[in-house]
């Protein structure tokens, strides 16, 4: 399930500023929080994607057939259809899974270095290595985990339902988006919609850049101020208010208003 996790942040990702002079534009909120893999002991700071401390407060839960899945790799979506997309695509996946992981399923060799490889890269250019020795995109892992669901189901003798059909035509909708013209799903995935937002109102790229570079010392009260520096600061504090009134649940909130 990880490698599918990990590179749905593609399209589950709710956006994030950083002006820690890495990319100015993050896919996601949660990646930098996340230090390990799984979990059991609720005792420090290393936040998992699999949260199995259900195995410290309750041991006799690992007798059960099925247990809760806990995970802390989702991030707080705005729209309705990563909120669809998330759900029913993990939802076939998980049901994929259990049916028999089809050979040539792919696994990420570092998937906790490959989160945060992609919360980075909006270019969605970069490669991550694999345990088979291949090295591949995130949107290709992707297409490759929808290919193999898609042939599962096409293999089932009863004819899937339709909320199946629904998921993998929108998963489809979404992979292809993202390849070739990533701003036409502005208006259905978070982290796209709120960078196009962030561009409209910090549109001069040398501002961009120098927020990227600068943006945590110009925001600091203890840099002596200068015309360029509080100009700098307004650009700052305008990105992100963006990036935090976005998730508003009122009516100033970012989603809201765009809807």
């Amino acid at each position: 399930l990880t490698a599918f996790l990990v590179t749905r942040t593609l399209y589950t990702g709710a956006g994030a500023l950083g002006f820690d002079g890495g990319p100015l534009f993050r896919l996601a909120q949660r990646p930098p929080f996340l230090k390990a893999l799984a979990r059991i002991f609720p005792d420090d700071d290393a936040r998992p994607l699999y949260e199995m401390r259900d195995l410290f407060f309750q041991p006799w839960s690992a007798l059960r057939a099925r247990r809760r899945l806990h995970l802390l790799i989702g991030d707080a979506n705005m729209s309705e259809w990563a909120q669809v997309l998330r759900v029913g695509a993990t939802a076939l996946v998980l049901e994929l899974i259990e049916a028999g992981t089809p050979a040539g399923w792919p696994v990420l060799a570092r998937p906790l270095d490959a989160l945060q490889a992609i919360n980075l890269d909006s270019e969605l250019s970069a490669t991550y290595e694999l345990t088979d020795g291949s090295r591949a995109t995130a949107l290709q892992i992707q297409a490759r985990i929808l290919g193999v669901v898609r042939a599962r189901l096409e293999s089932d003798p009863e004819p899937p339902a339709g909320w199946k059909l629904r998921v993998l035509e929108m998963w489809r909708e979404t992979l292809q988006g993202l390849e070739h013209d990533p701003d036409s799903l502005c208006d259905r995935i978070d982290w796209l919609a709120k960078r196009r937002l962030v561009l409209e109102e910090v549109p001069d790229a040398a501002d961009r850049e120098a927020l990227r570079s600068r943006g945590e010392e110009v925001m600091s009260d203890r840099v002596p101020r200068g015309e360029a520096d509080l100009h700098l600061r307004d650009r700052a504090f305008r990105a992100r208010r963006i990036d935090l009134r976005f998730h508003e649940l009122g009516p100033r909130g970012g989603a809201r208003r765009l809807e």
